[in-house]
């Protein structure tokens, strides 16, 4: 890892490089045993990259590009890139293989799948979307024109220009295993840690300025618990977190709608609310 990444805050976008001077990587905290075989590739791969299968862009600081520190309204908590490296681009949730909503052929993932269905929901008040067979519905009435998404690389690019900032706590992935195996839990995670802890604690810290995370799962509010923001001076002042179940969860769709909850938040800190 130490290789992969030698100068890794080249591929830092200029405008975030003051907040993670100083900070490194965490090599020391991987454990020992762990072992990067040759048949394994780290991914989404170094900007400029052109790694077999990757979406066009994709990069471990994507989620970073379209954004500057001083516009970030909302941060939403990832864990890991998406464990099919064509699917991992870089920015928490998005699934880079979409090309559209509505295209038969390609598997939809849960979380990617509940982010549409919250956010239609979101827009228009139709409860429809969120229960049995909300997906399905979703498809039909975006391919109808009823509710207007982008396209997915599009809306996601429409939602960051709004100030919303999809940061996974591990940037990089190798080898995965359902519910979290040795690589991700004492390799990639604690490696970027200090990277994600001073990104979340320099949002926090800004002055004039107001964030909302949204923690969908304990893993993600954890995230915040381990940065040591709730106890800063600036929580729930400037800054507040949202919570609900994790997106894969059916948990996720009872009231209140997370996308809803996020934007009372902002409102209670004197903000004005994301256009989801």
């Amino acid at each position: 890892m130490r290789l992969f990444l030698e100068g890794w805050r080249d591929d830092v976008p200029q405008a975030w490089r003051p907040i993670l001077s100083g900070v490194e990587p965490a090599f020391d905290k991987v454990r020992a045993d762990l072992v990067l075989r040759d048949t394994e590739t780290i991914y989404p791969g170094r900007r400029g990259s052109s790694l077999p299968k990757t979406p066009a862009g994709a990069h471990i600081f994507k989620s970073l590009d379209r954004l500057s520190p001083d516009k970030v309204k909302a941060v939403v908590i990832g864990q890991d890139p998406y464990t099919n490296i064509a699917q991992a681009t870089g920015r928490a949730f998005e699934q880079g293989d979409l090309a559209d909503w509505a295209r038969n052929g390609v598997k939809v993932t849960p979380s990617m799948k509940a982010l549409l269905r919250v956010a239609a929901h979101h827009r228009t008040g139709n409860n429809a979307y969120l229960g049995s067979g909300g997906w399905a519905r979703v498809k039909a009435d975006v391919s109808a024109g009823v509710v207007n998404f982008k396209t997915p690389r599009q809306q996601f690019d429409e939602w960051e220009d709004a100030g919303v900032l999809w940061l996974n706590a591990g940037l990089t992935l190798s080898k995965y295993v359902k519910g979290g195996g040795p690589e991700q839990r004492f390799g990639h995670l604690p490696l970027w840690e200090p990277v994600i802890q001073r990104i979340i604690q320099a949002l926090v810290r800004r002055p004039n300025r107001t964030v909302v995370f949204l923690a969908w799962g304990l893993f993600a509010h954890n995230v915040l618990v381990h940065a040591g923001v709730m106890d800063d001076p600036a929580w729930n002042r400037s800054a507040g977190e949202a919570r609900k179940p994790h997106p894969s969860t059916p948990q996720f769709f009872p009231p209140p709608n997370p996308l809803t909850s996020g934007n009372q938040k902002l409102t209670e800190l004197g903000a004005t609310g994301i256009n989801w």
